[in-house]
């Protein structure tokens, strides 16, 4: 792994110096670029370090939480699988709105 944690807060405190962040909210990726079937010929790092920020929304009232139960299953056989459908969720976020919700809370099958 090229990025430790020191510089990995090196370039994050540059994206927020360079996007003047005073409040905000940042993701951090490590992308591994040297295995699977996308892997290719071309030379590339083995690992990107992708960082962007997001400024939080300013919701002035409080927000309306559903609560979906079962939204998230440890039990499940696919619990340890990497899935990067987000259809569960975003369906889960629709139908809460369509109730009048902001936003909806997954629970696992313990609640």
């Amino acid at each position: 792994m090229p990025y430790s944690g020191p510089k990995v807060r090196v370039h994050l405190q540059e994206v927020i110096r360079a996007n003047k962040v005073s409040d905000g909210c940042g993701r951090i990726y490590l992308i591994y670029n040297q295995v699977s079937a996308w892997r290719s010929e071309e030379t590339m790092p083995q690992v990107d370090l992708v960082i962007y920020h997001r400024v939080p929304s300013r919701i002035q009232r409080p927000i309306r939480l559903a609560v979906r139960e079962h939204g998230r299953h440890a039990a499940s056989a696919l619990a340890g699988v990497k899935n990067i459908s987000w259809l569960p969720n975003v369906w889960a976020v629709a139908e809460a709105q369509k109730e009048g919700f902001d936003e909806v809370v997954l629970l696992n099958e313990r609640g």
